[in-house]
C-alpha cells in the first residue's frame, strides 16, 4: 500500500524553510503519519515529529517575529535570606526585558536567580558618583554663571545613570 500526501506537509515544500529551520519547532522529514498536537490535523514526517510542517512553519514565523530581548546590567544592592545574604550585599543583577533573571552577588562562587532575591537599591555605575560631584563642585563656584543650570541638570543625570562619564 503506498501514501500519497501534499507536498506541504512533505519533505519537500515550497515554503523557503529547509528540515534544519523547522526541527527546533516540532518537525522533521520522513516517511511517517501521525497526529498534530498543534491543530490536530495530520502530520506527515519523522516518526515522533510534534506536529505537521504548516504548524512548525508558523511556529517559527511567530519567533521570527518577536522583538529582540534586551538586556542591561545593573548595580544593586540585595539581600538574600536563601544564599545567606540576610545583610544588604552588592550585586550585579542582569534584566531581560526590564525583569531581572540573574544576580551575581559579590563574593560568591555561584550565580542566584532573582527570585530567591531582594532588590534594595540601584548603585550607580562605576564613576557616575565622583563624576557628578565633580559637576556640582564645578557649580557651586560658578554660581553667576549661566552655565550653571545646566551643570546642575548634568550632574543629575549622571546620577540617574544617564550620562556617560
Amino acid at each position: 500500500m503506498t501514501y500519497a500526501w501534499s507536498m506541504t506537509d512533505g519533505d519537500h515544500a515550497d515554503d523557503g524553510y529547509t528540515a534544519d529551520d523547522l526541527q527546533p519547532h516540532g518537525w522533521s522529514p520522513g516517511g511517517y503519519v501521525g497526529t498534530c498536537k498543534v491543530c490536530g490535523g495530520r502530520a506527515f514526517g519523522a516518526k515522533r515529529v510534534r506536529c505537521c510542517r504548516s504548524c512548525a512553519v508558523r511556529a517559527l514565523e511567530a519567533e521570527r517575529a518577536k522583538p529582540p530581548v534586551v538586556e542591561r546590567r545593573e548595580f544593586w544592592w540585595i539581600t538574600s535570606e536563601r544564599w545567606g545574604h540576610p545583610n544588604q550585599t552588592p550585586a550585579e543583577i542582569i534584566f531581560r526585558d526590564d525583569v531581572a533573571s540573574q544576580v551575581f552577588a559579590v563574593g560568591a562562587d555561584e550565580i542566584y536567580r532573582a527570585e530567591d532575591c531582594v532588590l534594595i537599591e540601584r548603585v550607580l555605575p562605576a564613576g557616575h558618583a565622583a563624576a557628578a560631584v565633580e559637576k556640582l563642585q564645578a557649580a557651586s563656584f560658578n554660581t553667576g554663571c549661566p552655565r550653571t543650570g545646566y551643570v546642575i541638570d548634568e550632574a543629575i543625570e549622571l546620577l540617574q545613570g544617564g550620562l556617560p562619564v
